[in-house]
């Protein structure tokens, strides 16, 4: 679309103009008999006609919550597998502790934990091998520095004396194990990979994904998602002023009941692309939109001149999709929730050192104060020297 602006007083003009907007794009281009006009028949529901849903969304993430934890039990299994071999291998010494073998499984699987998918989107396993040798790689260091940490603590509070670390975990053994643990994440991760594939190809797994502009580009985005479900989403109907006759998603609702038809049917995911409604007009839109659990999706203009994928996160068939930041309730909460428990964390692990230090001050304090009527002075006293 290509804006024309005259603005009050432009080139020394003292008169208000309004602005001239000709649209240009390729998605206005629709003649009278085949565009069906919505601006008069939406009624006070806002919901022109139901999405389309092949199978329950609820069985969808049924499916799609068992396969993520089935990723996250075979990283544990992988992770574990070496130290059950060490464990039962007839020449082997300096066997680790129970404790020690659970601490380093638990590191790994957290450390691994949001390596599996990128929003809706699964990582491949040749697209996350970089992250995730470095990720297991620092799993010793992470270790070490938990239980540094732990016995610093324990020798300060006066419940163990001083021990080396090194005494307690053998760290060479651990870097060998580290080696064995990468390519058996990487086998768990294959088998994931399938189980996700197998599991969107069928249909499950995949969020109802409302598209704004029923033009040209809302057609191919729609089929390029329908085509490509490792993307997570599935397009269900579209919402904008018009709807093209050869559309065969439902046109849900108007642009400007967008909140009240995300409230209505449930749906969490909007990919916006060139419809008939002006971008200053469906920015007011989008930002009514804030206090929802949904995700936005933008499909930037002239992309046909070639955006890279990589800067704006996901691409689907030459299709680029620019991820909007969402400050939905939901995050909001849980960064209420981080910032709570670090905060209780870190008061609680410095506790010791600030009580020590008060009383520090107030032993070797050598002042009393002496307080007047308009100020309060500090003098040496002699009987403390």
């Amino acid at each position: 679309m290509l804006k024309i602006t005259e603005a009050d007083g432009f080139l020394g003009g003292g008169t208000s103009r309004e602005s001239l907007v000709i649209d240009l794009s390729a998605d206005s281009t629709v003649s009278a008999d085949e565009v069906e006009s919505v601006d008069e028949v939406v009624a006070d529901d806002p919901v022109l006609a139901a999405p389309r849903e092949r199978i329950s969304q609820s069985e969808r993430r049924a499916v799609g919550r068992f396969v993520r934890q089935a990723g996250h039990l075979l990283d544990a299994v992988a992770v574990g597998v070496p130290f059950m071999l060490w464990s039962i291998a007839p020449g082997a010494s300096d066997k680790p502790a129970l404790g020690i073998v659970a601490l380093f499984v638990v590191v790994v699987v957290l450390l691994l934990w949001p390596t599996h998918s990128r929003g809706h989107h699964v990582i491949t396993p040749s697209e996350g091998l970089i992250s995730l040798a470095m990720r297991v790689a620092i799993a010793p260091v992470v270790i070490w520095g938990l239980l540094s940490a732990a016995s610093g603590l324990l020798l300060l509070a006066g419940f163990a004396e001083d021990q080396d670390v090194s005494t307690t975990i053998d760290v060479v053994v651990l870097v060998q194990i580290v080696v064995f643990t990468l390519p058996l994440v990487l086998i768990g991760r294959i088998i994931n990979y399938k189980l996700w594939a197998r599991a969107r190809s069928n249909g499950y797994d995949l969020e109802d994904t409302l598209i704004v502009g029923s033009g040209l580009t809302g057609v191919e985005v729609a089929a390029a998602l329908d085509d490509n479900p490792q993307m997570g989403l599935v397009p269900c109907g579209f919402v904008d002023r018009f709807s093209a006759e050869d559309n065969d998603l439902p046109l849900v609702g108007h642009p400007r009941d967008l909140p009240a038809i995300l409230t209505a049917t449930g749906v969490r995911n909007v990919v916006i692309a060139f419809g008939g409604v002006p971008e200053t007009e469906l920015v007011g839109i989008v930002r009514q939109c804030r206090g929802l659990d949904v995700q936005f999706y933008v499909v930037p203009r002239l992309f046909e001149l070639g955006i890279s994928a990589s800067d704006l996160g996901h691409e689907v068939d030459g299709l680029p999709l620019m991820k909007v930041v969402n400050s939905g309730q939901r995050a909001l909460r849980a960064k209420r929730v981080i910032d709570l428990l670090t905060a209780v964390g870190l008061l609680v692990l410095t506790a010791p050192v600030m009580a020590a230090c008060a009383l520090a001050v107030k032993l070797t304090s050598r002042a009393r104060c002496s307080s007047g009527r308009s100020a309060s002075v500090w003098v040496d006293d002699p009987s403390r020297s």
